[in-house]
């Protein structure tokens, strides 16, 4: 029965299509092409969504260490997220970053167990820095010795950096300098448990003199990556990255993955692209509802 409704549904829609494009003008045609795109992303966002509803549980169980026993489960654009009422400090950073993600970052690295190390690459001024050292300090297998790793190649770009500064007293930056004196200022609260390197993931043009991207610190467990949305940029973290990730164990978060819903389409917008190129090894465990970002366990 459902698969008859389907098969009417879309002979309605290509009939109605076929209509609409002997009627209407060029640009409306864009316009209902954009809305049309609109609602498969929103219809995609449902299947998603029932998915992790139907297979909620993970497998093997992760467990937030002092949480009374809460454990990771699939959430996928929820209305009311784990993580939504958590009360967190204020960033003093000025940031990209929603609210739900600050809160996301103090939540997610509750799951953290100390197996491995935690990376992120892409911090821009540190206040996603800011929030992940700040939820990894609640955390005690985050011990002493740790350091979150921060990777950037630190590059002030006028272009699209100076606007997010306008409101601040914060001077914008030369272009083509150097930020690093920047981030380390805005956590310095935390500069004990951080270790900051610059590291270029492609070539820009202002960035000859800042080494490849590499990574020798053993295991990793626990992953931000806000890098850009190019694929080198992606695969070139990946390849450095994926042989010391743990199996069932290792979290990625990818900042900007949803962004492939933007309409109209963005070329440029590739990290979705990205990890389903990955296949199997990028199991989707979380959606933010208020931002761009999604969630992976790797699998081997």
């Amino acid at each position: 029965m459902l698969k008859r409704i389907i098969r009417k549904a879309q002979e309605t829609l290509r009939l109605l299509y076929n209509g609409l494009a002997m009627l209407l003008p060029s640009c409306a045609l864009t316009s209902l092409a954009d809305e049309a795109l609109r609602f498969r992303h929103r219809l995609n966002d449902v299947v998603r969504r029932r998915h992790a509803r139907a297979h909620r549980e993970i497998s093997p169980p992760m467990i937030a260490c002092g949480k009374d026993g809460v454990r990771l489960q699939r959430e996928v654009r929820e209305g009311t997220s784990s993580w939504s009422g958590l009360d967190i400090p204020p960033c003093p950073v000025p940031s990209m970053l929603t609210m739900d993600e600050m809160r996301y970052y103090h939540y997610i690295t509750g799951f953290y167990s100390g197996q491995g190390e935690v990376v992120e690459i892409g911090p821009w001024i540190g206040s996603s820095t800011y929030n992940i050292v700040g939820g990894l300090l609640n955390n005690p297998f985050f011990t002493a010795e740790k350091r979150l790793h921060v990777y950037d190649d630190f590059v002030w770009r006028s272009s699209w950096m100076d606007k997010w500064l306008v409101g601040t007293d914060i001077p914008v930056l030369e272009n083509h300098t150097s930020f690093m004196p920047l981030f380390r200022r805005m956590t310095d609260k935390f500069s004990a448990h951080i270790q900051a390197t610059a590291m270029k993931l492609m070539d820009a043009g202002d960035n000859s003199d800042v080494p490849w991207f590499k990574w020798d610190k053993g295991p990793v467990e626990l992953c931000f990556i806000d890098c850009g949305r190019a694929l080198k940029m992606n695969e070139t973290w990946y390849e450095a990255l994926q042989p010391y990730f743990i199996p069932d164990k290792t979290i990625i978060v990818m900042q900007d993955w949803q962004n492939f819903k933007n309409v109209p389409e963005q070329f440029w917008e590739n990290t979705k692209i990205f990890t389903d190129s990955k296949g199997s090894h990028f199991d989707l465990i979380h959606e933010l509802r208020n931002s761009g970002t999604a969630t992976f366990i790797y699998r081997a």
